[in-house]
């Protein structure tokens, strides 16, 4: 195809600025068919071990394409609407009076690009100076059945710091909002009202984080902490263990049978 066919935004400016304007309290997030969030449907096709950040820039990927797309069914967009829709503050004073971004910060998000276009989920059509031309492969939007909200507020949690949070709140979120979008069409309106629990199984929430060379115990306790965390911040409402054992929990191989245990969530 003819670069002409792709004007791509903001190629005259000296600073580059973002396109998107306004970034909203929830994003759009794809459900597909059967009723699958977007987690389960990228293991399901084989695509796993994704970073926090990859999964930041791939829920605003599908947010743009439910609310941005253009007529030709291509997504333009830059760095730096990737780094306001993930809350990173621009710096206050560069070398002409605006703000910005520096050039370190925009090539990690262009890096970051570059892995996830390898898992075959888009592919970026034209490209320059940080500005992207891409469509998303239809062995995805073929399956999307619908959408669910999803905080923005997960997207700027640190990925270093907060990793374990944003991948397993960003997991939970989802979830429940699959559900909630299903109850919703089969359930009366005064019982849809009641609270919201959801079952989820340890080892799968924790095949959402890097474990890295945390002892046993280190795993249980930071796993916990990160369920009180997200408690506090209003993701979930509240948690606990689905018939715990303690006593078999003392045993060799506890951290197997503690890997299989259920938690119970609250929204």
């Amino acid at each position: 195809m003819q670069q002409e066919l792709f004007p791509l935004p903001n190629l005259n400016f000296k600073i580059l600025r973002p396109n998107i304007k306004v970034i909203p309290e929830n994003l759009l997030v794809p459900v597909f068919c059967g009723d699958i969030q977007l987690f389960d449907f990228l293991e399901k096709i084989g695509i796993t071990g994704l970073k926090p950040e990859e999964f930041d820039i791939l829920i605003i990927i599908f947010h743009l394409y439910f609310t941005d797309r253009k007529e030709d069914g291509f997504l333009y967009f830059n760095t730096d609407d990737i780094l306001l829709f993930r809350g990173v503050k621009r710096n206050k004073a560069l070398a002409d009076g605006h703000c910005g971004y520096k050039k370190t910060v925009r090539e990690r998000i262009d890096a970051l690009l570059k892995h996830l276009a390898g898992f075959k989920i888009f592919t970026v059509v034209d490209y320059k100076d940080f500005n992207y031309v891409l469509y998303l492969h239809d062995e995805f939007t073929q399956n999307i059945d619908g959408s669910c909200l999803l905080s923005q507020k997960l997207l700027t949690l640190n990925p270093h710091s907060k990793g374990w949070h944003k991948s397993i709140g960003i997991h939970l979120s989802l979830s429940v909002a699959c559900k909630k979008a299903t109850d919703r069409e089969i359930m009366p309106k005064k019982d849809f009202a009641r609270k919201m629990y959801i079952t989820i199984q340890v080892k799968k929430l924790l095949k959402l984080v890097s474990l890295g060379s945390l002892f046993p115990f280190q795993i249980r306790n930071r796993f916990e902490d990160v369920m009180d965390e997200l408690c506090k911040m209003g993701i979930i409402k509240k948690w606990c263990y689905k018939n715990i054992d303690e006593e078999m929990l003392n045993s060799k191989n506890w951290l197997f049978f503690w890997k299989l245990l259920s938690v119970k969530i609250g929204f």
